[in-house]
This record gives structure tokens, sequence and C-alpha cells, in this order.
């Protein structure tokens, strides 16, 4: 199946969220344990999704569980990117991360 994969973020700033809404990627906020798993289960089915970006505060604090999907699932690709108070610029260290995961530059 060679569709249009989709890319989602999941981010616990408002910040980030409408920085990816404005180029195009959709996603959720969320603030706790529970409504992280929820959106990470959730986008883990649907079966259009290609990239799943989580941010590195997010990635970290749930690291155990990401990691075991991204051994056993092929898709989606999962992604740790900064944040709001990451150190590198968000837009250029995401493009970065997907090109060399895809082996494009973009």
């Amino acid at each position: 199946r060679f569709g249009i994969m989709k890319m989602f973020l999941i981010a616990e700033h408002t910040d980030t969220f409408t920085g990816m809404r404005l180029a195009g990627i959709d996603g959720i906020i969320v603030h706790d344990s529970a409504s992280f798993k929820e959106a990470f289960e959730a986008a883990l089915k649907d079966k259009d999704l290609g990239i799943l970006l989580v941010t590195d505060k997010l990635f970290n604090e749930h690291s155990e569980m990401i990691i075991e999907k991204k051994l056993t699932l092929r898709t989606p690709l999962i992604l740790s990117i900064p944040d709001k108070g990451g150190s590198a610029a968000v837009t250029d260290a995401i493009s970065s991360y997907i090109g060399e995961a895809i082996g494009i530059k973009l």
C-alpha cells in the first residue's frame, strides 16, 4: 500500500503544537500520563500514520512504552523532537530527523 502517509504530533506545549499546525502537521496536546497513553495508543491504531512525533520531555517520561512499540511495530516511525524549551530550533530539528529517517532532504 503506497498511499500518502500522515504525520502526527503529541506535545505538552501549545507553542510546539501551534508551530506544527502551521506546518500542516496535526497533533494533540496532553497534560498527564493518562492522556499521553490514550493519544499514543490512538495514534498507533491509525493505519495511515507514517511518522509519529513525540516531544523530548514526553518521550523521556514514557520511554519504556515508546521504545517497546518502536521495536515491535513497523509503522509508524516514532521520533523524538525538541520542544519549546529545547536548545535546537524545532523546525530545523524536525526536518533533519525526518530527512535522516527517510533518506531525503526536506
